[in-house]
């Protein structure tokens, strides 16, 4: 064993990358360009995708390798069609590189898409380049927070005006680098051609790659060395093709980007170039003593696990205290596009808090840090209404889990084309007096198909849809979807329910509940709220000492204004407002207040049997696991 230790070898964790060649195409036509001489060659190639199909594609690459780094290069990038609108999606869930001359009108991309994961190379072209006007819009990407870098190409008839725009920028408060060119130049080839002074001018402007300068002079690889392109570095042409590097074969590829069954390597493979001219091999050539660990990068059969860059896990987790995770019931809205007679969430004139995406995200990254990967259901209201949901939703699932309670109004292909299906649940309510029971099953069907989970529709078991219920189920059930029976709270008829319903209509209840195939769970919630089978243990949380509860400290509400409360009761404790700087929930569990609990998934300590299999969350892909804890 001692021995197998002292073989191991030093530890480094990467994501992948590619660099997507998105189309060749450019307004300019620099000489030192390497498609000069070449641009109508090259577009022959050029393949337009629409956002929709680059948005799905880009889905499927995070299920497998998680979030990825994409360097997107051109021609200039701007004139690729909706190029804004694939960056604002893409920078979702993978952070970008964006190559440009800025000639174009940048305020829509400034304006819509985040800085948060968008990093711009501005290319500085002196032949074409209004000096001022680049200066002026490099300023508007800065005022931004836009992490953003100027690029000067070290042209050998460009070299001596170095210092004079170095002296430009300096005084807009603007720093230049420089990269070397590669090409011929009066009948020499560059950068090997470069004399010693012209290296010396050079070097102090010279980027880096991996903590590797941009090399002066090509870098001589053996031929057949072991190289990770391929494995964790791709390069993507303009119809797809994939290849392991820049210098890879165009004939020889590893496949289509677009594809379903698309897979890198899962092994370093021989190099077959003698030189590195992009300074790929900093990172990817396997040199003798060193070695690069994989765990944290996803394969086609092997999950991602949570790196620093996703959030620093509290000391705190794995939680020892069940459901060993926080739930959330997020009544993040109660607007609602139906208007069922037995509701009245839709009558509230309480609609939900302006905030917008990138704030929330923000206020869920700081409960991360405190409490881990969560589990957030939303309801409401019909959820999906809030402004920019989506966009919330794929924010959010990069670090926690996901239930939606929902009418299923909404437009199921936009939460296919935004959203990684699996850390979300989706809990469809069924409502006959706006929807069809087959067209409801049909977008069931959809989803499943693109992987996510539908989880089983609910019905409210209002006393004039009763007769119905059973035909409902049924058809449910044929269709491999779970049928939960939601007894009605509220008046009909002048009566109050749950408790008012009569003998008859009792008898439907019970009689649909065990013939379904989810007899346990219906059979459950009848008990405790129409048969009153429970009823002895709903007021054990105010009289008892020893009935503690964990609501507030493993579950809490959270309203459309941003209060949060232990639990659902209209009576529950306050315990302060998610956008408080000091918020936080319970560190311990706490006697409950409520005279007689309206749940039976009530976390009372020393309960768990009853209450403990009832809270179940999917496992997040992009977090590791600890004693099959999810932390």
């Amino acid at each position: 064993m001692k021995n197998l230790k002292s073989k191991k070898k030093k530890i480094n964790k990467r994501k992948v990358s590619f660099t997507w060649n998105i189309h060749f195409a450019c307004n300019y036509r620099c000489p030192y360009c390497w498609f000069d001489e070449n641009w109508h060659h090259l577009a022959k190639f050029n393949t337009t995708f629409g956002v929709r199909e680059i948005v799905r594609c880009w889905n499927r690459v995070y299920r497998k390798y998680g979030s990825t780094h994409i360097d997107i290069l051109g021609g200039e990038l701007f004139l690729y069609p909706n190029f804004v609108d694939i960056v604002k999606e893409l920078s979702r869930r993978h952070s970008i590189s964006v190559s440009t001359n800025l000639t174009t009108d940048v305020k829509r991309f400034i304006k819509e898409v985040s800085s948060a994961n968008v990093k711009i190379t501005a290319s500085f072209h002196p032949i074409f380049a209004d000096t001022e006007l680049f200066i002026k819009k490099v300023s508007l990407f800065k005022d931004s927070k836009f992490d953003i870098n100027i690029s000067y190409l070290a042209y050998p008839p460009h070299l001596k005006l170095i210092g004079y725009y170095k002296k430009i920028f300096d005084r807009a408060g603007l720093s230049i680098g420089l990269s070397t060119f590669w090409g011929k130049y009066n009948g020499m080839d560059y950068p090997q051609s470069y004399t010693k002074e012209e290296k010396e001018l050079i070097r102090p402007y010279l980027g880096s790659r991996s903590g590797r300068p941009f090399q002066v002079e090509p870098k001589k690889i053996k031929k057949g060395s072991l190289c990770r392109a391929g494995q964790i570095y791709a390069v993507i042409q303009t119809d797809g093709r994939v290849q392991r590097c820049g210098m890879d074969s165009f004939e020889g590829h590893l496949g289509n980007i677009f594809d379903k069954g698309f897979n890198l390597l899962e092994e370093p493979g021989p190099c077959n170039s003698e030189s590195c001219p992009c300074n790929e091999w900093a990172f990817l050539l396997v040199e003798k003593d060193s070695s690069l660990d994989l765990s944290g990068v996803a394969t086609a059969d092997k999950k991602p696990v949570a790196s620093k860059a996703r959030g620093s896990l509290s000391p705190r987790f794995p939680r020892i205290d069940p459901p060993y995770k926080v739930f959330w019931n997020w009544e993040i809205t109660y607007a609602c596009n139906y208007k069922c007679t037995y509701c009245y969430f839709w009558k509230i004139k309480e609609r939900h808090a302006p905030i917008d995406v990138d704030r929330w995200s923000g206020i869920w990254d700081d409960i991360f840090d405190k409490y881990g990967c969560c589990h957030i259901r939303f309801s409401g209201g019909e959820p999906t209404l809030y402004p920019g949901f989506f966009d919330l939703l794929a924010e959010l699932s990069s670090k926690h889990t996901i239930d939606i309670t929902t009418n299923f109004s909404f437009d199921i292909y936009e939460l296919i084309e935004k959203v990684n299906p699996q850390p979300l649940m989706i809990s469809p309510s069924f409502h006959p007096e706006f929807d069809e029971i087959k067209d409801f099953l049909k977008k069931i069907a959809i989803l499943r198909k693109h992987n996510f989970l539908a989880s089983g529709i609910a019905y409210v078991a209002y006393p004039p849809h009763l007769s119905k219920l059973k035909k409902v189920m049924k058809t449910t059930e044929r269709n491999n979807v779970e049928f939960k029976i939601i007894p009605f709270n509220g008046e009909f008829n002048g009566r109050q329910y749950p408790q008012g319903y009569n003998d008859k209509e009792k008898g439907l209840l019970k009689d649909a509940a065990e013939d379904s195939s989810s007899k346990e769970l219906n059979t459950r919630w009848l008990n405790w709220h129409v048969n009153d089978n429970d009823l002895d243990k709903k007021d054990k949380g105010a009289k008892e000492i020893s009935h503690l509860c964990r609501m507030g400290q493993m579950y809490a509400r959270i309203g459309p204004d941003g209060k949060v409360t232990r639990c659902c009761h209209p009576q529950s404790d306050v315990l302060s407002s998610i956008f408080g700087d000091d918020f936080r929930i319970l560190d311990e569990p706490k006697l409950c207040n409520i005279a007689n609990c309206p749940c039976f998934k009530a976390m009372f300590v020393g309960e768990e049997g009853s209450w403990l299999p009832h809270w179940g969350a999917p496992e997040h892909p992009l977090l590791p696991k600890v004693n099959n804890i999810e932390v």
